[in-house]
C-alpha cells in the first residue's frame, strides 16, 4: 500500500482499458455553445507545484502518513466512463480530498450530478460557501472514458512559437470550413463545447476532463476580451514517457482546485 503523501509523487495504477467509442456530435444542449478556436499552453507544472510548495512548507504536518486503499487490479477493466468514475473516486479524488482537508482551509464540498442551470450537470463538482454564506461552484470535473482525449487533436488547436493567438484566430475563420471555426479535433471540439458550457452554466474559470490516461483543463478566466480571445489549457499525461517529471495527475489536480480558491478570494 501506499501513504498519501507518496501517492503525489506516483502515478495512478495501470487497469486494463478498452476504447470503445468516440464522441464526434455534441448533444442538443452543447450545440448551442461555439467551441474555443484554439488555447494557450500552460504547463502541468504550474499547478502542481501548489502541492510541493504546501508539503516543502510542512502545511500537512502528518496528516497524510494514511494510507490509500490497496489497489484493486484484478477487478478493474476500464471499458465505459462508469469504470473510470469508480476508479478516480478511489485513486484520484479521495487522496486529493485528504490533502485539502489537510489544510486549515474554509469546508468544500465535492458533489455528483449537480445541475447548473438548466441543461448543464455535471459529473463531479467542488463548492464553498461565500460570504454572504451561500454554497457557490469552485471548479468542475467532468469523466470520459478511456481513451476519447486523443492528444493530437487538442495540440492542432495550441498556439505556439510559429503561430500566435491572433495567427490561430483569423486562420480559423479564413481556413476552416465549419460553423464554428474551431481548430480542436473532430472528437475535442464537442469536449470544449461541453467545458465551455459548464463555465458559463457553473459561473467557473476552471474545467477539467479526464479519461484516466490524459487530463486537458481549460482555463476561461484568463480569456482576453476581444476577437483574439484564447483560454489558457493544460494538456497532461502520466504516460508521456518522461518517467523524470514531478507531475502527477493527483498534483496537477490538487493545484487547479488550490488555484480556483485563490481566484474565489478563500485564500491569499
Amino acid at each position: 500500500m501506499t501513504q498519501v503523501q507518496a501517492s503525489f509523487h506516483q502515478p495512478l495504477p495501470r487497469f486494463e482499458y478498452i476504447e470503445t467509442y468516440r464522441i464526434t456530435a455534441p448533444g442538443p444542449s452543447t450545440d448551442i455553445f461555439d467551441p474555443p478556436k484554439g488555447w494557450e499552453p500552460r504547463r502541468a507544472q504550474l499547478f502542481a507545484q501548489e502541492f510541493w510548495r504546501y508539503r516543502n512548507s510542512n502545511a500537512f504536518g502528518s496528516n497524510l502518513n494514511c494510507w490509500l486503499p490497496a489497489v484493486e487490479f484484478h477487478s478493474f477493466r476500464l471499458t465505459r466512463e462508469a469504470d473510470v468514475v469508480r476508479a478516480a473516486a478511489l485513486y484520484l479524488l479521495h487522496p486529493v480530498h485528504l490533502a485539502l482537508q489537510a489544510l486549515p482551509l474554509p469546508r468544500l464540498i465535492c458533489q455528483s450530478e449537480q445541475v447548473h442551470g438548466a441543461t448543464a450537470r455535471s459529473d463531479i463538482s467542488w463548492k464553498y460557501k461565500d460570504r454572504q454564506n451561500q454554497w457557490r461552484t469552485l471548479a468542475v470535473l467532468e469523466f470520459k472514458a478511456t481513451g476519447m482525449l486523443v492528444k493530437q487533436e487538442f495540440l492542432e488547436a495550441a498556439t505556439n512559437s510559429q503561430r500566435s493567438s491572433k495567427e490561430l484566430v483569423d486562420s480559423a475563420y479564413v481556413l476552416r470550413q465549419r460553423k464554428d471555426n474551431s481548430w480542436f479535433g473532430d472528437g475535442a471540439r464537442p469536449l470544449t463545447q461541453q467545458m465551455i458550457k459548464y463555465s458559463e452554466r457553473a459561473e467557473v474559470d476552471l474545467v477539467a476532463i479526464f479519461d484516466w490516461k490524459s487530463m486537458f483543463v481549460l482555463d476561461f478566466g484568463s480569456r482576453d476580451e476581444g476577437r483574439y480571445q484564447l483560454a489558457k489549457g493544460t494538456w497532461f499525461a502520466e504516460d508521456d514517457g518522461n518517467t523524470a517529471r514531478p507531475e502527477t495527475f493527483r498534483s496537477v489536480l490538487f493545484g487547479m482546485l488550490i488555484e480556483a480558491l485563490r481566484r474565489n478570494g478563500v485564500i491569499l
